[in-house]
């Protein structure tokens, strides 16, 4: 389930004793090594699942998920990969691979299409000072329309990070991008407040 949640939700994921245990075991011994090589070797790629409105709405969304394979090609999700990123200290660098990548396709995809972008960030990137700038001048490299780029803040992100959260929301909001809470109300945490 916790596969499924982190992968991007609304999925489901078949596990598989011989290859989750293998892939857990290698990436939590070598982690640091994996994801430096992963990194370097650019074995992410991004997948872009549709948002489709019931209600009639025509514009395009998507959700964009981060997707590694390893050096022999298998495919590691995010849920297998992104805790061990976080305690490496690469979460930040990876999220910033994300959003210049959707970016790219953003601006290949052409303004003929009202297309909105929603983007995970991390709380190491809410953490990190010179994010919101580095954000604002690729949005003017790419000539992008702020306001269809939406960064979606995990609920137990912000609540580990309240005041980077709320400064992170305000810089955003200034520049017009928009700023979505994900999976709020799922936190145990979330009770106690």
């Amino acid at each position: 389930c916790e596969v499924a949640r982190t992968s991007g939700g609304n999925q489901i994921h078949t596990h598989s004793t011989i290859v989750d245990e293998s892939i857990g075991t290698d990436i939590e011994k070598d982690g640091d090594q994996i994801i430096r090589e992963t990194i370097d070797n650019e074995r992410f790629y991004l997948v872009y699942q549709p948002i489709v409105s019931l209600k009639g709405d025509k514009s395009e969304q998507y959700e964009v998920l981060l997707r590694i394979t390893d050096a022999d090609g298998h495919v590691i999700l995010p849920g297998q990969f992104l805790a061990i990123a976080a305690r490496s200290g690469h979460s930040a660098e990876i999220d910033r691979w994300v959003i210049s990548k959707t970016f790219t396709t953003y601006a290949e995809h052409g303004e003929d299409h009202d297309s909105t972008f929603f983007i995970k960030v991390t709380s190491a990137t809410l953490a990190d000072p010179e994010f919101p700038d580095w954000v604002g001048e690729k949005l003017l490299e790419y000539d992008l329309d702020f306001k269809n780029i939406v960064f979606e803040i995990s609920e137990r992100s912000v609540i580990s990070n309240i005041n980077q959260a709320a400064a992170f929301v305000e810089t955003m909001h200034s520049m017009n991008c928009r700023v979505a809470l994900e999976h709020f109300g799922a936190s145990d945490q979330a009770t106690q407040i």
